[in-house]
């Protein structure tokens, strides 16, 4: 049990900081232009 909660809060924070980069380089690429 405690093993999943363990990966399922891996997950999250991977989906979270998949979801800052995606949001940093769209920035990036409209300050680009």
């Amino acid at each position: 049990m405690n093993r999943d909660n363990n990966h399922r809060l891996i997950v999250a924070v991977h989906s979270d900081i998949q979801t800052f980069y995606l949001t940093l380089h769209y920035c990036r690429e409209r300050n680009n232009h």
